[in-house]
């Protein structure tokens, strides 16, 4: 669960770094 979490959070910071 904990991983899942963890994954979803990069996920999101990778696309906010993707936008720039």
């Amino acid at each position: 669960m904990f991983f899942m979490i963890c994954y979803t959070v990069y996920e999101f910071i990778d696309s906010m770094f993707l936008q720039f």
